[in-house]
């Protein structure tokens, strides 16, 4: 297992990360006054965390603040690789919030921890 998550070839570093399963269903009452409930042959999975984004990187193969703001600022999908190695397809859901680290926003040092919701396609 490894102790980062791979986004478009470029590692991040993770926090607080955590694989969601949901089934979606739906539940309505019927006439009868009985409860239908109707849901999907699928379980979809999403990942929420921190990811941990620094300025400038250790090394090529790790991403920076800018590679990171390209793949969401792009608004398209993202090819993805879980900490296990687990190859797919990822679409950011929701906000996106960069916490700097330091009060120097472009120091070499500081990094950016990005709370994310990202969904596997």
């Amino acid at each position: 297992m490894n102790n980062y998550v791979e986004i478009d070839d470029k590692k991040y570093m993770t926090q607080e990360w955590q694989p969601i399963y949901t089934t979606p269903a739906q539940a309505r009452p019927v006439l009868s006054g009985r409860i239908d409930v109707v849901s999907a042959p699928v379980t979809l999975l999403r990942y929420e965390g921190v990811i941990i984004v620094p300025v400038t990187p250790e090394d090529e193969n790790w991403g920076d603040v800018e590679d990171f703001r390209g793949i969401y600022n792009s608004g398209v999908v993202a090819d993805f690789k879980d900490h296990y190695g687990t190859a797919g397809t990822i679409l950011f859901v929701g906000d996106i919030v960069e916490l700097s680290r330091t009060k120097m926003w472009d120091g070499a040092s500081n990094e950016y921890h990005i709370p994310v919701q990202v969904q596997v396609l």
